[in-house]
Parts: structure tokens; sequence; C-alpha cells
């Protein structure tokens, strides 16, 4: 196989095609790629409490990213943000009965575009995607520490 690009030029377009496809689609519900991964995070979370902090280190992003994006989401009635009664500086972060509503719908709809993207590949194939990009992750945090 003849390499055009290196692999960051590959990443990137990928990247780039797979937030422009899901913004299309979250759109209609006026959400946002980011706002959404909150959303998905605290579904995959239902149990545990939910603070801003732990957004900031799952996503790696800043304080202020994470603070804008929330109260967005809350804005749109989606969260609703509680303060700690112990420690004012900490905030939990809950669904509303909205995103709750909402939450199958628009993971279907991100699902299918993430089908979209692996069409064709044998769920062997899947598997091994999985296992590098898991694999090409674990070599940049590593760089980053």
């Amino acid at each position: 196989m003849i390499k055009k690009y290196g692999y960051g030029y590959y990443f990137k377009r990928i990247h780039l095609d797979l937030e422009k496809c899901i913004h299309k689609d979250l759109s209609v519900y006026d959400l946002t790629k980011s706002q959404y991964d909150i959303l998905e995070y605290l579904s995959r979370n239902p149990k545990s409490s939910v603070c801003q902090k732990d957004l900031q280190e799952y996503f790696h992003l800043s304080n202020a990213t994470i603070n804008g994006t929330v109260k967005r989401l809350e804005q749109k009635g989606f969260i609703h943000r509680l303060q700690c009664e112990n420690d004012k500086r900490i905030v939990h972060i809950v669904k509303t009965e909205k995103a709750e509503q909402f939450s199958t719908l628009i993971y279907s709809n991100v699902k299918a575009v993430e089908e979209k993207m692996v069409q064709g590949l044998s769920p062997e194939q899947k598997e091994e995607l999985f296992q590098l990009l898991d694999l090409v992750l674990t070599n940049i945090e590593m760089e980053e520490s």
C-alpha cells in the first residue's frame, strides 16, 4: 500500500469528518458534540456522583471549557448543577428528565454515524481496529506523562 499521508493526517480527517456528521445530527436537538459527550458520560456513570473535576480529567479539558459547556447544558435544561453541602467548591452534575428522554434517540444517531465509519469491516477487523486505536492512545498518553 502506498502511503499518501502521515498517520496524523488520517486521524485529523477522520476526527473532523466524524465531528461534522455528528454535529449535523445533534443540531436538531440544539446540542453540540461536546455537550453530547458530557451527557453520554453521565449516562455511563449513573450510579456515581459526577462532578466537574471528573469531566475535566476524563476529557482532558480545562475547568473553563468544562464549565462553559456544563453551563450551556444547564441553560438548555439537560442537566442540573448541585453544590456539595460539605464543600461549596464541588459541583455535582445530574441529568434532567429532558436529557433522559433524548438520550436513547441521540445515542442511536451517534451510533449510526460510528457504524457508517466502519461499514465494510468484518467483526474481526473492527476488533483489531479497537485494539490498534487503544494502543495508539496508550502510546500518546505515555508520551504526555
